[in-house]
């Protein structure tokens, strides 16, 4: 039987090994890091691309840097078409300024006025048209890096019920301006006729009374 005589480690290679150990130990919880974020990011992926709501991610700059596929039906693009585009693409015309001067306050870092809140907006499509929407907006991220995360409806049926019920609302006040402007016909009308029956009778009391004073003067005279 043999036996092998034990390695002496010197206090440099102890150093040297546990130096070797700490990095492995790092690239190790490394790794576990970066597969774990790569995890997180697919299912944070997966969450957005099935939203039931279009979502749109904007950067600082207010370039479209992601969005999901109810976003794509809702404004008519490809993802290839809208990627890297400014959002102002989805913006009517005559709130583009508006947009502008918005983004530009936020970046130079002055109020963000519609942040954490749900606005009533319109969207441009692909192919001109406009709807109405429901923009709820938030935010992340420190100084210039800011970067959008806007969640859209579409509520374009709701406005149009909205319109009916408004409509409606309007007739039911028409219809009753009009029945008590009817009302008020008919009690000046019953009035006026009370007048008139009124004027009758004091007439007919009158005819009666004189007639009975020419009874009587006949009466005087044959007497």
């Amino acid at each position: 039987q043999s036996y092998t005589n034990p390695v002496a480690y010197t206090e440099e290679d102890l150093k040297v090994i546990d130096s070797v150990i700490g990095t492995i130990a790092i690239a190790v919880e490394r790794k576990a890091a970066q597969t774990e974020l790569r995890v997180s990011e697919t299912r944070f992926r997966s969450v957005i691309e099935n939203a039931a709501v279009a979502i749109i991610l904007a950067d600082h700059a207010g370039d479209i840097i992601s969005w999901n596929r109810k976003a794509a039906s809702l404004f008519e693009y490809t993802n290839d078409e809208i990627i890297g585009k400014p959002l102002t693409e989805l913006i009517p015309v005559r709130f583009r300024d508006a947009h502008k001067s918005a983004m530009k306050r936020v970046s130079g870092g002055g109020t963000r006025n519609f942040i954490g809140k749900t606005v009533d907006l319109f969207g441009l499509r692909k192919d001109g048209s406009e709807f109405p929407l429901e923009l709820s907006l938030s935010a992340w991220g420190t100084g210039a890096q800011i970067n959008y995360a806007g969640m859209i409806r579409d509520v374009t049926k709701r406005k149009e019920l909205e319109q009916k019920l408004n409509e409606m609302t309007l007739e039911m006040k028409r219809a009753t301006e009009m029945n008590w402007q009817k009302k008020q016909e008919y009690e000046e009308a019953a009035q006026r006729q009370k007048e008139i029956e009124q004027h009758l009778e004091n007439a007919m009391q009158q005819m009666d009374e004189m007639m009975e004073k020419i009874e009587k003067n006949n009466l005087d005279r044959k007497s």
